[in-house]
């Protein structure tokens, strides 16, 4: 216990755990900000001006007049369109023109029920944000002789691993799910004063409570992957650098694109299903259980090949 927390105070120290957290924060604010005065009350009017309008419609009928009828109108069963160049022909365009809208209105209220949506979105980031702290952790250990100086101190080295990732894993939980409530914390007084918080019953917040607790499990998956890529590349580059080739190139470029049936298997398929919690039709036969052991199953997978090879190989 002593070791894992020495190592989860080393962890929040380091200074790219500070950086990212400092960035993050900036965003957040600015985020809160520009949603606060982006939302109005009011609804506003989207769509042509009320000349621009009547040049519209004046310019539908005469087409109307000459036989191109408006899109989208039909004629009754039984009945028939009036002859060009009848009056009843000019009755007929002025009514089927007169029943049409141009714009309408659109809410630019900010609604507090649509952040579960945002929260979905942005989980991918704070994957990424897990990805580079773990891999980060571990790999300036090995890149400034600490692994080894610590090695020396305490030689079992299948310890270490797992009170390292146990560190990150913590460390990155935390820092994601503190981020979450600070991000609803900026973003409710745009709906509490400029927007609408009609809909947030206990329901809405059980279900939200669901999303982000998805979403920070989301980033202990990938803390562990970015850890054990780390470890095995013993450089935060290579830990980085590999996430980045495998999830963009080969996955999303190669497998996911050329062999359809494999898509099932992938990384960010699954991670998809997981955090929306519900089935996706180019991910079939998984269900969001399925997917998150799935994951579970590859984060622990690449963290016990990195462990085995961090104890067979040579610390320097």
């Amino acid at each position: 216990m002593r070791l894992l927390g020495i190592e989860v105070r080393r962890a929040f120290a380091r200074r790219l755990t500070k950086i990212v957290v400092m960035v993050a924060l900036a965003g957040i604010i600015a985020a809160g900000v520009t949603v606060f005065f982006k939302s109005h009350r009011t609804t506003a009017f989207v769509g042509p001006s009320p000349q621009q309008q009547l040049d519209i419609r004046n310019e539908q009928i005469g087409n109307c007049m000459r036989g191109i009828l408006p899109e989208g109108v039909g004629v009754a069963p039984g009945s028939s369109i009036p002859p060009i160049g009848t009056a009843d022909r000019q009755s007929f365009c002025e009514k089927v023109v007169g029943q049409e809208q141009f714009g309408g209105f659109e809410d630019k209220r900010f609604h507090l029920t649509d952040i579960p949506d945002i929260f979905k979105h942005l989980s991918v980031w704070f994957a990424i944000i897990a990805w580079l702290l773990a891999a980060s952790y571990i790999g300036a250990e090995w890149r400034t002789g600490m692994m080894g100086t610590l090695l020396t101190w305490e030689p079992r080295r299948v310890r270490v691993m797992v009170t390292k990732v146990i560190a990150a894993v913590f460390v990155t939980f935390v820092i994601v799910m503190v981020l979450q409530a600070l991000l609803v914390g900026a973003l409710y007084p745009a709906a509490a004063y400029r927007g609408s918080t009609a809909g947030t019953t206990e329901a809405f917040w059980r279900s939200f409570s669901y999303v982000g607790l998805r979403s920070g499990a989301l980033a202990v998956l990938a803390a562990i992957l970015g850890f054990a890529a780390g470890a095995l590349g013993r450089n935060t580059a290579a830990g980085l650098g590999a996430g980045f080739v495998y999830l963009a190139v080969i996955e999303g470029g190669l497998l996911g694109g050329l062999i359809p049936s494999i898509r099932p298997w992938l990384i960010v398929g699954n991670a998809i299903v997981f955090v929306n919690n519900e089935r996706n039709p180019d991910i079939r036969g998984r269900s969001p259980t399925q997917a998150v052991l799935l994951l579970v199953g590859y984060a622990v997978g690449l963290w016990l090949i990195a462990t085995f090879v961090t104890k067979k190989r040579d610390v320097t």
